[in-house]
C-alpha cells in the first residue's frame, strides 16, 4: 500500500514504523530527495503516514576527489571495490562542476567497511582521498549541499578531524569534516 502511495518514485525498500505511524523510505534515486516534501502526509487505513526518505546511515562520502573527476570515474573507483546500491557525484548547483566529492551505498555494510579502510587515505591522480560516513540526520538531497563548506590549502597529510570540528563547530556542528 505505500509502495501505491509513492507511485511516482521508484522504491528499493520500505519500513513500516507502527510505534509512530511513519514508514521509512529507501528510494531508488536519490536525487528525487531534493524536491521532496518532508511534512508530506498520507492517509493509509485510516491513520495518517508520514512517509519520509531513508536517513542515510549508509552513505559513505568520499571526499577531496580530483576537479575534473567524472561520474563514469567516480562510479568505477567505488564499484571496484563491491557492489554498489548507488553513487553519485556532488555538483555545483550554478555552474554544474563537480564539489570534489560523491557519496554511495554498497549493498552491504560489510563491503562498505572493507571499500571505506581501501578508499581512506587512497591517492587519486596527485590527491589524496578522504572517506568517512554521513551523519545520519540528513535526509534531503539539498542538505548535502547546504552544510558542505571547503578549506582550501590545508596540509595534504592534515588528519586532525576532531580539532577541525572544533574548530568549525563555534559557527556550525559539520555534519561531516573532511
Amino acid at each position: 500500500e505505500v509502495r501505491e502511495l509513492l507511485s511516482g518514485y521508484l522504491v528499493h525498500s520500505i519500513q513500516l514504523q507502527l510505534s509512530n505511524g511513519s514508514a521509512r523510505v529507501l528510494l531508488a534515486e536519490p536525487e528525487v530527495l531534493e524536491t521532496w516534501a518532508r511534512s508530506t502526509h498520507h492517509t493509509l487505513r485510516g491513520h495518517k503516514v508520514t512517509i519520509s526518505p531513508s536517513n542515510t546511515e549508509g552513505l559513505l562520502c568520499v571526499a577531496r576527489l580530483p576537479a575534473d573527476c567524472t561520474e563514469d570515474e567516480f562510479a568505477g573507483l567505488v564499484g571496484s571495490l563491491g557492489e554498489v546500491s548507488y553513487c553519485f557525484l556532488m555538483r555545483s548547483e550554478k555552474t554544474g562542476e563537480s564539489k570534489g566529492y560523491g557519496f554511495m551505498e554498497y549493498v552491504t555494510k560489510e563491503v562498505a567497511l572493507q571499500a571505506k579502510s581501501v578508499l581512506d587515505g587512497r591517492e587519486l591522480r596527485d590527491t589524496v582521498l578522504v572517506c568517512d560516513w554521513l551523519d545520519p540526520s540528513h535526509v534531503t538531497f539539498a542538505s548535502l549541499h547546504s552544510t558542505c563548506l571547503y578549506v582550501d590549502h590545508l596540509p595534504k597529510d592534515y588528519r586532525d578531524m576532531g580539532e577541525f570540528r572544533r574548530v568549525f563547530s563555534k559557527v556550525t556542528n559539520p555534519p561531516y569534516c573532511q
